[in-house]
């Protein structure tokens, strides 16, 4: 099924992509927006674990992303993380509530320990424990970009 943007678009500046709460096929989005959207906003999309690996194509592109409200779990939260890692581009992250556990926060960690471009990040509302945040803290200490 192919993707009516107009039904679901609710803000179009250039470089900005802002979708309403609608359920969203993530390749689609990836032909339309390309490489000239650099903000992308698909909090509460229901964008699941199947998805992750076609949005994270797209992070290389990306100056922000929020994807907060979606269902990506730890498996779609460590693919994105993959790309997290050797963006460039991507200085802001909005991650909060995605079913993320102890996989996904050690994913993020990770990846911020390597990311040299990532600026803010948001990262709650999911199951992180103590062991969890410490992990994120180090990560977020040995990082420079992050404010």
């Amino acid at each position: 099924s192919s993707l009516l943007i107009g039904d679901i678009i609710s803000h179009l500046q250039p470089h900005t992509l802002v979708l309403d709460d609608n359920n969203i096929n993530i390749t689609d989005i990836m032909v339309t927006a390309t490489c000239t959207v650099k903000v992308l906003h698909i909090h509460s999309n229901n964008i699941t674990t199947k998805d992750a690996s076609a949005l994270s194509d797209m992070i290389s592109c990306l100056e922000e992303l929020d994807i907060t409200n979606n269902k990506l779990g730890d498996h779609g939260v460590e693919v994105i993380s993959q790309r997290i890692t050797s963006t460039k581009t991507l200085r802001a992250l909005s991650i909060n509530d995605n079913n993320i556990g102890l996989s996904g926060t050690t994913a993020i960690a990770n990846a911020l320990t390597n990311n040299i471009s990532l600026e803010e990040l948001w990262i709650c509302y999911d199951a992180i424990g103590q062991d969890e945040a410490r992990a994120i803290a180090k990560a977020i200490s040995t990082n420079k970009t992050l404010k």
